[in-house]
């Protein structure tokens, strides 16, 4: 009788699908020529980058893996972005009532 232990396979870090965390982010861009991102947005303020050119604060809930995923993503919706923060967050919070009308649209994709 074969006594030893069975053999599992274990997956590489590459095929681990890393678990989802939630983030509340903003950054800066101007927002004319961008392209509409699948997460939801809010415009929370505004300030003149140089002489007539203004640039909007935008936050945003995402659910990513990592904050790298985050910036990538918002880059390809808003080339110009300048980061403000990037702040975890328990999964299911949500923004208070200045960003009214929360969708639950966190996905990246």
């Amino acid at each position: 009788m074969d006594k030893s232990k069975p053999k599992t396979q274990k997956l590489s870090q590459e095929t681990q699908p890393e678990e989802l965390k939630r983030y509340w982010v903003s950054w800066w861009s101007r927002t004319e020529g961008r392209k509409v991102p699948p997460f939801q947005t809010w415009i929370s303020g505004e300030r003149e980058k140089s002489e007539g050119v203004y640039e909007q604060s935008l936050c945003a809930v995402i659910d990513a893996e990592s904050e790298a995923e985050i910036w990538k993503a918002v880059k390809k919706h808003f080339p110009d972005y300048e980061q403000r923060f990037c702040e975890s967050r328990e999964m299911g919070w949500r923004p208070g009532a200045r960003f009214p009308g929360f969708e639950d649209r966190t996905k990246l994709v």
